[in-house]
């Protein structure tokens, strides 16, 4: 692609944090996880991240996941500078990364359905739909958090799972389970691949699993935190098969993943196919209640595909 004289996109480093986080200022963004991930991000291998510099000065940023088996790119964490807005910067790297990640054939990403451009793109063909997830925000303080649940049948039939679990269990389950063949963890999507178990279960992601050997009563969840840049912890809880009483031990299992790192108020942002008084129930059993979506950036989160080549679905069946 061509860029003018003043124009360079490169790989981002770790030295790029400062300049980088300061794209987003705090004053005008309080709600960036991307401060408390970054440097995990980085030293994944999956993962790639660029920025984009005018004039000497790092002025965009851009990461892509490559998933799938490297050949689909989840586009996270986008930003520009306020003085370089409308200019096509994200655009410009985009194409940069498809350029230099030639084994991508796909783009995905998942993002509110509050974005009202997202639709227009779907009905004019630029995406196309994969699948879409309802938001539900939990709150409570650190002080009010259940200490310990009460010991229930559940809780023999629940299990945490590491990579090869995970694995084994996605062989064996009906793909029922994930309704779209989609797992969005972390608001991230994957197919139910083995390649991508360990971007999944990166080192702020646990997976619960409950009744694995029972199709009707099977559950999956899967929790990841991250500190806010103004201090709050924030998990992103993302559940897959049948909401039931199992869920309580799941949730707290979770808290019990971040809860040393709680300071004071956290959130819960529960993605699920539909809502349920299960949730709430089990929420309300580890002491937090759900509240407006209010602040909360949307009620919905899509996902979406955008494919590079004519015959890109044929080769995925």
């Amino acid at each position: 692609m061509l860029l003018k004289e003043t124009e360079m996109i490169r790989r981002a480093t770790i030295e790029d944090y400062d300049a980088v986080i300061s794209i987003l200022p705090g004053k005008d963004y309080d709600g960036d996880y991307l401060p408390d991930y970054f440097h995990m991000l980085m030293n994944n291998q999956f993962i790639k991240a660029y920025v984009y510099i005018l004039d000497g000065k790092i002025t965009g940023f851009q990461i892509v996941y490559l998933v799938d088996g490297g050949t689909t790119g989840v586009m996270r964490s986008g930003r520009i500078r306020k003085d370089t807005q409308g200019k096509g910067v994200l655009r410009k790297l985009g194409e940069f990364i498809m350029e230099q990640n030639t084994s991508l054939t796909h783009v995905v990403f998942a993002t509110g359905t509050n974005v009202p451009t997202i639709f227009q793109n779907i009905r004019n063909g630029e995406y196309q739909f994969v699948a879409k997830r309802v938001c539900l925000y939990y709150q409570t303080h650190k002080h009010l958090l259940i200490k310990h649940l009460p010991e229930k049948e559940t809780l023999e039939r629940t299990v945490v799972l590491n990579q090869n679990d995970l694995i084994q269990t996605i062989k064996d389950q009906d793909l029922q389970m994930f309704k779209d063949n989609r797992l969005i963890i972390d608001t991230v999507p994957y197919r139910p691949m083995e390649s991508n178990i360990p971007l999944i279960l990166m080192e702020r992601t646990k997976a619960v699993a409950s009744y694995l050997d029972n199709n009707k009563k099977s559950i999956i969840t899967f929790g990841s935190y991250f500190k806010l840049s103004n201090g709050e912890l924030f998990c992103n809880l993302d559940i897959y098969g049948e909401v039931g009483k199992a869920l309580a031990r799941h949730i707290y299992i979770h808290i019990q993943h971040f809860v040393e790192h709680i300071t004071d108020i956290f959130t819960i942002e529960v993605r699920c196919h539909e809502s349920s008084p299960f949730i709430d129930k089990a929420m309300l059993e580890n002491g937090l209640i759900l509240v407006p979506v209010g602040k909360f950036d949307r009620k919905e989160l899509i996902c979406v595909e955008k494919s590079y080549y004519s015959n890109a679905k044929q080769a995925r069946l």
